[in-house]
């Protein structure tokens, strides 16, 4: 759902949620905060992309998510935590190099691939 026509910001609520507010037809029902906000308006003018992900979002979505996903061992997860950037050239795999060169500008969703963190328990940073 969008909180505006505009629909600068995307939440994700439940169904029963939805089927709420939809039903609310005369415009009774004044909302002040709903749901999990997913997707933002990118406030930058990128032909690509008209949304940005939101971290809050990502474990909603994150099984649907299935492009521009880089998958890092956690040496490179680490680095990027700590430097809140990582050249791709200084990725310890050069398996994803090729890939990330052929993307536009635009989100990234950068999982941690570890075996103990998979499923509900995955570590992410968007």
């Amino acid at each position: 759902m969008t909180s505006s026509d505009q629909g600068n910001k995307i939440y994700f609520v439940s169904r029963a949620v939805r089927e709420f507010l939809v039903s609310d037809v005369k415009g009774q029902i004044k909302v002040v905060g709903a749901g999990v906000k997913i997707f933002e308006k990118n406030p930058t003018k990128n032909e690509t992309f008209d949304y940005r992900l939101r971290q809050e979002g990502v474990p909603f979505i994150l099984p649907s998510i299935t492009k521009r996903v880089l998958r890092m061992p956690r040496v490179d997860f680490v680095t990027l935590l700590h430097n809140r950037a990582i050249l791709m050239d200084n990725l310890s795999e050069g398996k994803h190099k090729d890939e990330i060169k052929s993307w536009d500008g635009g989100c990234v969703l950068f999982l941690l691939d570890d075996p103990e963190f998979v499923g509900n328990r995955s570590v992410f940073l968007t």
